[in-house]
């Protein structure tokens, strides 16, 4: 059986803006997703979301603290959606993640 995917992890507007010194980067990435989806590969998109009040953030996490102040990267919050330039469609799994990512191996 074959496993292969393609993982698209935190691409969404808030973090993509942040880091505009790479003007190609969604690009590249738009034309990787599209190799994927015509050899008929799983595209799975990992996201940022928490709750309103943001109970799965720890005080002592240093780089969600802000978060949780600011209140963003709520499900209705712009910066949560992913960049249209490589947006999900009809077919695509989207995983949201509000604490640390765990992959087990079976």
């Amino acid at each position: 059986m074959d496993r292969t995917a393609l993982l698209v992890m935190d691409v969404q507007r808030g973090i993509v803006e942040r880091y505009a010194d790479d003007p190609g980067y969604l690009d590249r990435l738009a034309a990787a997703i599209a190799k994927a989806r015509a050899a008929k590969l799983p595209v799975i998109y990992v996201m940022i979301s928490f709750r309103h009040g943001h109970p799965e953030i720890s005080a002592r996490n240093k780089s969600f603290s802000a978060i949780m102040t600011g209140g963003g990267y709520t499900h209705d919050d712009p910066a949560t959606s992913i960049h249209p330039a490589v947006a999900p469609q009809q077919g695509d799994i989207v995983v949201i993640k509000r604490r640390g990512l765990r992959i087990h191996r079976q």
